[in-house]
């Protein structure tokens, strides 16, 4: 499955772990803001486990369980959506972090390790980084993105289509 070989112990405790990052972050911000927040450690490790557990029973004989499970997280993601709006809060990122970090525990054990790593420490830094972000947002100026997309287009499209000799 992958050059490391991880067994299926460590995988268990990397999607607990990156559950746990997740809803550390989460609950920090909601501390740091000073707002209620969605769900905390727990929550984000449960969850993450339960996408590890619904990927493990997929692979071992009842592979509708894997969808389901993530069918049942966006109920409840949407219902806690729901619930925030009638609040007066507006946002979806906590949400996202929550079918995310179901995605993050099925791929713990369904796929090569590094891809949930990246995904679980990508998405701690960009939910932490939201002040950042917003203020690099505010102050870009319209002719940098223009150059950051140029830059893009060149990188990514023109120069793989290029002869390399």
């Amino acid at each position: 499955m992958d050059i490391i070989g991880l067994t299926f112990e460590v995988r268990f405790f990397i999607a607990l772990g990156l559950g746990f990052l997740i809803g550390l972050e989460r609950e920090a911000s909601s501390l740091q803001y000073q707002k209620q927040a969605v769900a905390g450690v727990r929550t984000y490790s449960l969850i993450s486990l339960y996408g590890f557990g619904c990927a493990w029973m997929a692979q071992n004989g009842a592979p509708a369980v894997l969808p389901l499970g993530l069918g049942s997280v966006v109920i409840l993601a949407g219902i806690e959506y729901v619930g925030r709006i009638r609040e007066g809060h507006h946002g979806w990122t906590s949400s996202v972090a929550i079918l995310l970090t179901y995605i993050i525990g099925a791929l713990t054990l369904n796929s090569i390790i590094w891809l949930p790593l990246a995904l679980g420490i990508i998405s701690a830094i960009l939910l932490s980084e939201k002040t950042r972000i917003e203020n690099f947002v505010e102050n870009l100026k319209k002719f940098e993105l223009f150059a950051i997309l140029k830059f893009l287009v060149v990188t990514l499209l023109v120069l793989p289509m290029l002869p390399n000799r």
